[in-house]
């Protein structure tokens, strides 16, 4: 099957030794529309993992920023299957029901910015921590943690922040639970100042009202897979 060579949203600023124009994705076969479409709740991730390790290559897929691999998925949507979707929404000024179509390839990506750098240092109230992007990796750690009962909502920025004097992320835990709230908030900052991938955003014009506005794209991983009224739709005709 052809590969396509990709440009992803971190430019590989967040891997050591990846060469940002060395890496392909092939689009999916049957097989990995398989593994995609009998993902439950629980494992979901796994698979998504699954099926990109088996179409990308020149990366790491464990390493993958949650920007990137999005961004990916985004492109087997478009690429593996068909783009064109439609969502029913309530107008944001008359609040009556409207259908918007839009294509997935006309969202805008977002870069990761220049200014940064892995790790990137952050000065608290606290003292000085380093931090870095979530990778795919991080998720799986943290669904572990989750299944033995922790809570992730702070984990995943344990298992990324380096703290002064912590030896574990164990240690990392327990700091952040004691920290003030607004340091905080400085390492979610960190983790939207640095947002890259797909922006889930398309505008759309009431055609009830003429009101502009802008709805939140869903997109979720096994929905990608083209449902009955798309097959009718973009292959109907052909058979």
């Amino acid at each position: 099957m052809q590969k396509f060579s990709i440009q992803l949203p971190s430019l590989c600023k967040a891997y050591k030794g990846v060469d940002p124009n060395g890496v392909t994705v092939q689009p999916f076969n049957g097989e990995d529309e398989e593994i995609l479409a009998t993902a439950q709740a629980a494992n979901v991730r796994s698979r998504v993992t699954e099926v990109l390790k088996r179409t990308v290559e020149g990366v790491d897929v464990a390493s993958l920023t949650l920007g990137d691999r999005s961004y990916l998925m985004l492109w087997h949507a478009v690429n593996s299957f068909d783009d064109g979707f439609e969502q029913t929404i309530g107008c944001q000024s008359c609040g009556q029901s409207i259908a918007v179509k839009y294509n997935l390839k006309d969202l805008p990506v977002d870069k990761l910015a220049d200014s940064y750098v892995e790790p990137y240092s952050i000065t608290l109230s606290s003292g000085p921590v380093t931090c870095r992007l979530i990778t795919v990796k991080d998720e799986v750690a943290a669904a572990a943690w989750t299944a033995q009962g922790g809570n992730d909502y702070l984990y995943l920025y344990a298992l990324t922040t380096k703290i002064p004097g912590c030896d574990s992320v164990a240690d990392v835990l327990e700091a952040l639970k004691k920290w003030p709230a607004k340091d905080f908030q400085l390492i979610k900052a960190f983790h939207e100042k640095f947002y890259h991938g797909p922006v889930f955003a398309h505008p759309y014009t009431c055609p009830l009202c003429g009101y502009k506005g802008d709805m939140v794209v869903p997109f979720r991983f096994t929905n990608i897979i083209p449902n009955v009224s798309k097959l009718r739709q973009y292959y109907g005709k052909q058979i």
